[in-house]
């Protein structure tokens, strides 16, 4: 092949990686969406919304992970860990009537299941 051939496929496959960048940051940018549509539907304040995206995500989540996610950032390091479970109460209590489940699992966090029985 010659120089320019090269050169072209190069030039070719980095227009490629750079769609496929673009691709994936819509496509987070989409699922972003759609998690605030269920907020608003479920009525969940920006940090219940850290915690929703959290479990559906990941399906299963423990609790350092969620501290670590909500208040990672915090220079006094955050609230008493305790405090999860407080803002898993509210969440648990929130998505129920629209039939989704949080169940809990000792020394192992929770786990999101959606309405159709499945994990989320």
């Amino acid at each position: 092949m010659s120089d320019n051939h090269m050169k072209e496929i190069a030039r070719l496959r980095d227009a490629c990686d750079e769609k496929e960048e673009r691709i994936r940051q819509l496509e987070a940018e989409i699922t972003r969406l759609d998690d605030m549509a269920e907020a608003m539907r479920f009525g969940l304040t920006p940090t219940e919304l850290k915690l929703w995206a959290m479990l559906k995500r990941r399906g299963r989540v423990d609790r350092q992970a969620i501290y670590t996610v909500i208040y990672g950032d915090r220079a006094d390091g955050g609230p008493k860990p305790k405090t999860i479970d407080v803002l898993m109460c509210k969440l648990r209590h929130k998505v129920q009537p629209l039939g989704y489940q949080v169940e809990s699992s000792y020394g192992h966090g929770w786990r999101l299941v959606s309405p159709k029985g499945g994990a989320a």
